[in-house]
């Protein structure tokens, strides 16, 4: 039977930080009790796709260029489009800081990292953005505490270095919210 599918986009890149809020609430559930997914803050064009040719998006999509070795090919891919709400942006982006940061940190201990552990290191990076916005989202140690025992070959001294590099994230990259937007959802 088909499980959930999640999507932190849902309806960005056009939506508001409401319904992301809902999915990482739900999808965190989800990923709690073991559930297996893969998600991102922003949308993921397929090549080809309506999304992608949407000129309107034009401005919210990152590329990347594209060549194929040996050859004169070579081509702009639209990678990610992010959301045209500026707040909801701002904070996507900043999230995605937090994620790269931890993929770094994990790296040495972690070299790959699958689609389930991930997920959570999404909601994990939301925490530290979108709380100090008053928005109610899993805290990082809701988040901890589900991701470590998830993790492969932690002991008491790696989960203390985790715990530390998460206390450094907090209020590192505020995103504050325009006066006439609510933070409740």
């Amino acid at each position: 039977m088909p499980g959930p599918v999640p999507s932190l986009t849902e309806p960005l890149p056009n939506g508001t930080l409401n319904r992301p809020l809902l999915t990482l609430r739900s999808a965190f559930g989800w990923l709690a009790k073991g559930c297996e997914m893969g998600m991102y803050p922003y949308v993921i064009p397929f090549s080809g796709s309506a999304m992608a040719r949407d000129e309107a998006l034009k401005p919210f999509t990152v590329y990347n260029r594209q060549r194929i070795q040996g050859t004169e090919i070579e081509w702009d891919q639209p990678t990610k489009i992010l959301p045209v709400d500026p707040v909801v942006r701002d904070a996507v982006e900043a999230i995605e800081i937090h994620m790269n940061q931890w993929l770094d940190f994990l790296h040495p201990r972690l070299p790959h990292v699958p689609s389930r552990l991930r997920s959570m290191l999404w909601t994990l990076s939301a925490a530290p953005v979108l709380r100090p916005m008053g928005l109610d989202v899993p805290s990082q140690e809701e988040v901890l505490g589900q991701l470590l025992p998830r993790l492969p070959h932690v002991d008491d001294r790696i989960a203390r270095e985790l715990r530390v590099f998460a206390g450094r994230q907090r209020d590192t990259y505020v995103v504050r919210l325009p006066e006439s937007e609510t933070a409740s959802v």
